[in-house]
């Protein structure tokens, strides 16, 4: 059973949101790369921000786009 989303998980998908300007349906093609995440949201663990990325990559709320990571629509905030 899922328990949600985890702070560093969180953390990723607000950090490409704020990032890259994204509102549900603009259908942004942007993405950032791991080490730009890393940054913004000012962490220097990168295993666990690979581990992060990937499990957010399992539940289909980010895509990998070879090395750029980018909001899928799921993932997207919700304004509001």
């Amino acid at each position: 059973m899922s328990r949600g989303l985890g702070k560093r998980q969180r953390e990723i998908i607000d950090a490409l949101g704020v990032a890259l300007g994204v509102a549900l349906g603009e259908g942004d093609e942007r993405g950032l790369l791991p080490r730009q995440i890393r940054k913004i949201i000012g962490s220097d663990d990168r295993p666990n921000i690979r581990k992060s990325i990937r499990k957010l990559e399992e539940r289909a709320l980010v895509e990998r786009d070879g090395e750029l990571v980018k909001l899928t629509f799921s993932g997207a905030p919700v304004a509001g």
